[in-house]
């Protein structure tokens, strides 16, 4: 099964909320990762959406840049490794 493409820009929050919601299924479904390995990635991706928003709640992002553009770069960055892994 072929990676899925790269996202466009301002997707990846939504391919986030997707896997998060859908879970293990969504991983497998999109970049052919079964069983265990689907759980771990699914969990990394939690993981670090989890810790995104409670920085964020907790006021811990005091610099200037725009927060939609590093949570973009956060999720592209995971679905670029899923990519090489599958």
């Amino acid at each position: 099964m072929a990676a899925p493409p790269a996202c466009r820009p301002g997707c990846a929050g939504r391919t986030a909320r997707r896997v998060t919601r859908r879970g293990p299924t969504s991983t497998r479904c999109g970049y052919g990762l079964e069983g265990s390995a689907a759980v771990h990635a699914t969990r990394r991706l939690r993981v670090l959406v989890h810790g995104f928003a409670s920085i964020g709640s907790a006021g811990g992002f005091g610099l200037p840049e725009d927060l939609d553009d590093t949570y973009d770069q956060l999720i592209q960055m995971y679905l670029s490794n899923l990519r090489n892994k599958s």
